[in-house]
């Protein structure tokens, strides 16, 4: 079983280096911290490295800041490489860490099984579950810091129990956390209820763009550099707007254009469940969850639609029967 060859792995070394994909989200955040606590109560020597900052939002919970941020890592020596929630080794933004001792953890579908160990568990709800079990099997005492993460991985990467993949098992763990001292409480207010007023006026300069195309059953928005101008944002800050056009009665598929450069777009989809759109993701080059996926793409904001909408439209001639209700 390739978590007890991770275990070994743990126990034989010393130092170990975490790292996650670009643009870090509430799973690859949480389950790095959760994993640096438990290897510290083991012992060991743990370094977070991501390429990008986190969201503001996540800086209240505890050890954030210890996260470093690097276009390159400064000191990649370490007995082992936890690659955290990524499909490629691409993904972390770090082409160094090839040949090195990587160990692969994640729960998408599509992963390339690009590490020497590669735990991947698709039935998961999120990594945390998955670092979750680790913790027990390693006989981890679950403190407060290690639950708090481990339920801000599950609750966001199920959209705070609104996707799909809000299981049973996801609730027992999660109940399990709040005994050991996680503040559900606490993780909503942090991560939901402390937006910026450039956060809201962001937010209705997007859905003002609102198009819904009720024959293809989708709704787009969309942000442009101009849109920046004279507000201001962090990284992080469009995280959940792309939720709004989704939450749109009678909309199968949600779109968020967001302008990241000159004519350079990130497109993040969401699908109720009927489109795959991690098959839709996968023409641009991109990739994710059949209901949570994105991918980014150069040209005019009007080619770029046209481009995508022809996909969705092909993959909707071929998938036309729902599958259930969102994922994250």
């Amino acid at each position: 079983m390739v978590m007890d060859e991770i275990i070994l792995r743990i126990r034989s070394g010393r130092r170990f280096l975490l790292t996650s994909h670009l643009k870090p989200d509430g799973d690859s955040i949480g389950s790095e911290m959760a994993l640096v606590f438990i290897l510290e109560q083991l012992g060991k020597e743990a370094v977070v490295f991501n390429h990008d900052p986190s969201p503001s939002a996540y800086h209240r919970l505890s050890g954030v800041e210890r996260i470093q941020i690097g276009k390159s890592l400064d000191d990649a020596s370490c007995d082992a490489v936890f690659v955290i929630e990524c499909t490629e080794l691409e993904r972390c933004g770090y082409p160094c860490l090839k040949g090195q001792s990587v160990i692969n953890i994640d729960h998408h579908s599509k992963n390339k099984m690009f590490g020497c160990l590669n735990w991947v568990e698709t039935d998961a709800c999120a990594v945390g579950e998955m670092i979750y079990d680790l913790a027990l099997r390693l006989g981890v005492r679950l403190t407060a810091d290690i639950a708090t993460h481990l339920y801000v991985s599950i609750a966001t990467d199920t959209g705070f129990f609104h996707f799909s993949n809000s299981s049973a098992r996801a609730f027992e763990i999660c109940a399990e956390l709040t005994r050991a001292g996680a503040n559900p409480a606490f993780v909503a207010d942090a991560l939901q209820d402390h937006n910026r007023p450039g956060q809201i006026l962001l937010l209705g300069r997007c859905l003002a763009r609102l198009q819904v195309n009720s024959e293809l059953r989708t709704a787009t928005i969309a942000m442009f550099l101009k849109d920046l101008e004279d507000i201001e944002i962090a990284d992080g800050d469009t995280e959940g707007i792309i939720n709004y056009p989704r939450s749109i009665d009678g909309v199968d598929v949600a779109v968020f254009y967001k302008e990241v450069g000159p004519r350079y777009y990130r497109v993040g989809l969401r699908s109720r469940g009927r489109l795959d759109v991690a098959e839709v993701a996968a023409e641009f080059g991109g990739g994710g969850h059949p209901q949570a996926s994105g991918f980014s793409i150069d040209g005019d904001y009007a080619e770029v639609q046209e481009r995508l909408i022809a996909v969705i439209k092909q993959k909707t001639l071929v998938q036309p029967t729902a599958t259930g209700a969102g994922r994250g």
